[in-house]
């Protein structure tokens, strides 16, 4: 529901950028405090990741990682 703050995820799938040995996580919101700008300690609510890497070194490669948190349910349909 519109501003619950019931965690209803099945599968709770995190991006993650990789760069130079540091690990960006997504953005995640306080529904406790939405007045609050978003942090980036992974978003673990809903199924929106967005991830943003600032002032990124010029050189180098960049991983983007999906993990998981838990069993996946449904597995067998993933493909």
């Amino acid at each position: 529901a519109t501003g619950s703050t019931n965690l209803m995820l099945v599968n709770d799938l995190d991006v993650e950028l990789l760069h130079g040995g540091s690990t960006n996580l997504s953005y995640a919101l306080d529904p406790a405090n939405p007045s609050l700008a978003a942090t980036q300690t992974g978003n673990f609510r809903d199924n929106v990741e967005i991830n943003v890497w600032t002032n990124p070194s010029a050189a180098g490669l960049f991983t983007i990682r999906v993990k998981h948190k838990g069993t996946l349910r449904d597995a067998a349909y993933l493909g």
